[in-house]
């Protein structure tokens, strides 16, 4: 009895201070991972190093959600929005060729849909008065890819 009261505290105190250490390490792959998107001027990279700050965006906008702090979440996203926006416009004036040379542009276009997902069930697990900004912000994002997919893919078929 004594031992599993020992186990027992044991292993509270391991998830006491457990979760204060877990993150740590992703809001310094967070930090790391925008130094390099601010630091790339090449459109391309950056959209490839977007690539990789999204996905670190939205690890921390589950977190975010998780402990309930809407606002800090919606920050997280309308900055995520802005560096979306940035880069495919710098993918825009770069005057690449996105049918012939998708490169940075099919970076892009997976990180919206895949931000565009993870807002689609935030969305879902959210209070009715949150949802809003989010669902501008999603639509934003929505728009963007819709008109990254005509870039990519500029004649469909049956068309002439």
């Amino acid at each position: 009895m004594r031992l599993a009261r020992i186990a027992g505290a044991s292993l509270f105190a391991a998830a006491l201070f457990a979760a204060p250490l877990a993150a740590l390490p992703q809001q310094s792959r967070l930090d790391r991972e925008r130094a390099r998107f601010q630091a790339e001027t090449d459109p391309v990279r950056r959209a490839k190093a977007l690539a990789k700050l999204g996905d670190e965006k939205l690890n921390a906008l589950r977190q975010e959600l998780a402990a309930g702090e809407f606002d800090a979440a919606r920050e997280l996203m309308e900055a995520h929005l802005k560096n979306v926006k940035s880069t495919f416009e710098g993918l825009k004036a770069s005057g690449r060729d996105a049918e012939k040379k998708p490169d940075g542009f099919r970076q892009l276009e997976m990180q919206i849909r895949r931000s565009i997902r993870s807002l689609d069930e935030a969305i879902l697990a959210m209070p009715h008065d949150e949802r809003e900004r989010f669902a501008e912000i999603k639509g934003e994002l929505d728009e963007i890819d819709r008109e990254l997919l005509r870039m990519i893919f500029p004649r469909r078929p049956g068309r002439r």
